[in-house]
């Protein structure tokens, strides 16, 4: 199962992958930490399954698997993971950014005939 259990800072766009070398995945349940199921989809031969949506940023997602083994014993595991949380941008730079910008504007404007 990937990302591992009690991850932190979890990249959304990185793959969530559910898997079994052993038997087939009975049932995949993934929620975010608002309750809300995540749709996710298995593959035809159910050894696999990843989530149908992307995720979003600075969420706690929580799988609860179960599979049945080559030999039919039943398992089912549960993980938790935190999204990143993106920082804030800096004002300061923006501000920077659009008084630059303005400035390449007036110079431009001013130089063309």
């Amino acid at each position: 199962m990937a990302p591992t259990d009690g991850a932190a800072a979890v990249n959304p766009l990185d793959p969530v992958v559910v898997a079994t070398n052993h038997g087939t995945l009975e049932s995949v349940t993934m929620t975010n930490d608002e309750g809300r199921v995540v749709e996710g989809i298995f593959t035809p031969d159910r050894l696999s399954w990843k989530p149908g949506v992307p995720l979003g940023y600075g969420r706690t997602y929580t799988l609860t698997v179960s599979a049945v083994g080559d030999q039919g014993a039943r398992s089912e595991k549960t993980s938790t993971f935190t999204t990143v949380t993106p920082r804030q941008p800096d004002h300061a730079v923006l501000r920077h950014h659009r008084r630059e910008l303005a400035r390449r504007r007036r110079s431009h404007s001013a130089s063309a005939p």
